[in-house]
């Protein structure tokens, strides 16, 4: 099944202008944090059952942070990301490599 572009519009745009978007830092690649989520104040309400069934699943045994996000995002705007093109990052412990 092929994924719905809708669902993941940054994830397409960021691989269908590949070498069309490269000048330009903002199209030429996506961070994602896969599934999940990174605790922050809209999860002060989740139960602790489900933040330690996830965290299980996460194999760098940590929950991730904005500043995990930020430093991805950081680098991909950064010159050394200058020959990146069309790529997802995911950020997200790799939680992503077990599904």
């Amino acid at each position: 099944m092929k994924p719905d572009p809708s669902r993941h519009p940054l994830s397409e745009r960021a691989r269908r202008p590949g070498a069309r978007g490269a000048p330009h830092p903002a199209l030429r690649a996506a961070v994602t944090r896969h599934s999940g989520f990174v605790p922050v104040e809209r999860h002060a309400g989740v139960p602790d059952d489900v933040k330690d069934a996830y965290l299980a699943s996460v194999p760098a045994g940590r929950m991730g942070t904005p500043g995990d996000i930020a430093h991805a995002v950081s680098f991909l705007a950064s010159e050394g990301a200058g020959f990146i093109t069309g790529q997802r990052i995911v950020v997200d412990g790799g939680r992503h490599l077990g599904s």
